[in-house]
């Protein structure tokens, strides 16, 4: 079984960067799940 990985605001989708830089402007770092789940931005 293969993992999910984990995204940097460098390697997320482009879909996903402003929700990750979101979150890293409001708690000061990227939460795992925020990370986790930037592999399949809604």
């Amino acid at each position: 079984m293969t993992g999910i990985p984990t995204h940097t605001i460098a390697s997320a989708p482009a879909e996903a960067k402003p929700i990750l830089q979101a979150a890293l402007n409001g708690y000061g770092f990227v939460p795992n799940l925020y990370a986790t789940m930037a592999e399949a931005p809604a």
